[in-house]
């Protein structure tokens, strides 16, 4: 894999700046005065910038659409929960906000390994793709790597709610509830397993982790049920297909070059 350019890094640099600005200038303009220190004003900086510029950077890099997508996703996101009654001022905790960090810079890579697999495997524009690091041979090592983005920031939010104990079941259950679609990708293109996923998980860690003051955290057990809602949405996707054209993805699979 070769080196971002200065045009990939300047355009993360600009954006991540420009992150930080906009959230600065959203707080001013809701009169949040807890920032009253030059160290926490560095801190929440540095935090916010890594939440846009990690993703943007992999996306200018790589011309994957999904990381800087969900760069939009998030800003979107953090706008709504602090225009809410409900927002609080949370963001401030400097707990929250790292996680929040973490837990964003695992859903965007996350999000890029889906889009990378898919586009291969169904060839969507795969030409436009650059400087792609070299994919392990073992479909296994690829699963395990890009669902860990997901459960290790997971299960920091856990220990902030329960310690170590609660730490590796929401471990268990995140890092589960990402292997799960990603397998069904890798293995024959099944989209309908990453359902579950959209729609529970990022709401799931982003909710516990603005509002981790204020809940006990027992929804994050939602994860589980994500898991085996893939998987039964992957099964239920085998059936039709196979009732359908008898298509099991196998030529996908052979795209994808993985095993």
């Amino acid at each position: 894999m070769n080196h971002p350019s200065r045009f990939s890094v300047t355009v993360s640099v600009l954006s991540g700046i420009v992150h930080v600005a906009a959230l600065l200038a959203l707080f001013e303009v809701l009169e949040y005065t807890t920032i009253d220190t030059p160290i926490w004003v560095g801190v929440f900086s540095l935090f916010a910038f890594v939440q846009v510029a990690v993703p943007v950077l992999v996306s200018a890099h790589t011309r994957l659409l999904a990381p800087a997508g969900g760069v939009v996703a998030l800003f979107a996101g953090v706008g709504i929960a602090e225009l809410s009654t409900a927002g609080a001022q949370n963001l401030f905790d400097m707990y929250v906000m790292s996680t929040i960090t973490g837990v964003t810079v695992g859903l965007v890579l996350f999000a890029g390994v889906v889009e990378f697999v898919l586009r291969r495997g169904y060839a969507l524009g795969t030409g436009g793709l650059r400087n792609l690091p070299r994919i392990p041979e073992s479909r296994r090592v690829v699963i395990a790597t890009a669902a860990g983005l997901v459960g290790v920031p997971a299960s920091v939010l856990g220990f902030f709610f329960g310690g170590p104990g609660t730490a590796l079941i929401v471990l268990f259950f995140a890092t589960a509830a990402a292997a799960i679609p990603l397998r069904a990708v890798c293995q024959g293109g099944f989209v309908t397993p990453l359902g579950p996923f959209v729609l529970i998980v990022p709401y799931v860690l982003y909710g516990h982790a603005f509002y981790m003051a204020e809940i006990s955290g027992m929804g994050l057990l939602l994860l589980g049920p994500a898991a085996l809602l893939s998987v039964l949405a992957w099964k239920l996707e085998r059936w039709v297909r196979s009732r359908n054209n008898g298509w099991d993805g196998t030529g996908f699979a052979d795209r994808n070059g993985t095993r």
